[in-house]
């Protein structure tokens, strides 16, 4: 049996030490609600009025009036991927005037009708926010699942996996006060 040097064992102790802490400082960066890059928190911000453009184009101002929710997400994000049979049922529950599909990136839009036609979602409205919004709120991560009061106050969010039971106790707290 061949013995494997000490300075080895100790070379793979830090490296998986190293990994280990920066999995953690990276769990712990996602997990933060306030963003210090310049944005401004998402959470108690208000969000409507918001521009944005439908699947053809067409630019629409989401405004305030009733409360929404916002599934900021990517065709290709994995995490938005095991999310979708979750948004689906909770979008299916809180209806279309309600729900809201917000792509991250205009170039995906001409996928999202096949996209949300496998969640059984084809006529749930679909926008891409505009880059103001975007980058004022610094939502450059996805996925992001947002409660909107009818104030257009952002009153709850969750980012990466989400359950639908924490999703709807979000929303019931603002659809039904």
């Amino acid at each position: 049996m061949k013995k494997i040097p000490v300075f080895d064992i100790l070379s793979l102790v830090i490296i998986v030490s190293l990994g280990v802490d920066l999995y953690r400082t990276h769990d712990r960066l996602n997990r933060l609600e306030l963003f210090t890059r310049g944005g401004e928190p998402l959470d108690s911000s208000s969000l409507l009025p918001m521009a944005a453009a439908t699947a053809t184009g067409q630019q629409v101002t989401i405004r305030r009036g009733e409360p929404r929710l916002i599934f900021y997400m990517s065709v290709h994000c994995g995490v938005c991927g095991q999310n979708m049979p979750v948004w689906s049922a909770i979008a299916r529950q809180v209806g279309p005037q309600h729900a809201l599909f917000l792509v991250s990136d205009p170039v995906e839009m001409p996928l999202m009708p096949g996209y949300l036609a496998k969640y059984d979602l084809g006529g749930f409205p679909v926008v891409t926010a505009d880059r103001e919004i975007v980058n004022h709120y610094y939502m450059l991560t996805v996925p992001k699942t947002v409660v909107v009061d009818s104030d257009g106050k952002v009153a709850k969010v969750w980012r990466g996996v989400v359950t639908a039971g924490d999703v709807l106790h979000g929303w019931d707290a603002v659809a039904k006060p």
